[in-house]
């Protein structure tokens, strides 16, 4: 179940994101870093339940490079947002270590 949310928000930022990115547009990169954020702690969340196990490498691989992609497109802009993605980062960073560790 915590597999299934995860894979539905990623779905939603990944449109938000490709959209974001082809028109340059700002307007959704407000709604980009939250919902960037929610993915990163549902990730976090999945790999402390040891539900990594049913995600494929290919799969990780991807929902860290469009977690990526959406602190890149949703940070700056007030210090709300630069909070947001420093807490985006240090959740990327940790997260990536560990899946690569195991």
């Amino acid at each position: 179940q915590e597999q299934v949310r995860l894979l539905e928000r990623a779905a939603e930022l990944k449109v938000l994101v490709d959209k974001g990115e082809v028109l340059g547009c700002t307007t959704s990169a407000s709604l980009v870093l939250p919902l960037t954020h929610q993915v990163l702690l549902l990730m976090q969340s999945a790999e402390r339940l040891s539900a990594t196990t049913s995600l494929t490498s290919p799969q990780v691989t991807e929902l860290l490079s469009l977690a990526w992609r959406g602190v890149a497109l949703g940070g700056g802009g007030d210090v709300k947002s630069d909070v947001l993605s420093e807490e985006c980062v240090e959740l990327l960073t940790t997260l990536q270590s560990s899946w690569r560790l195991s």
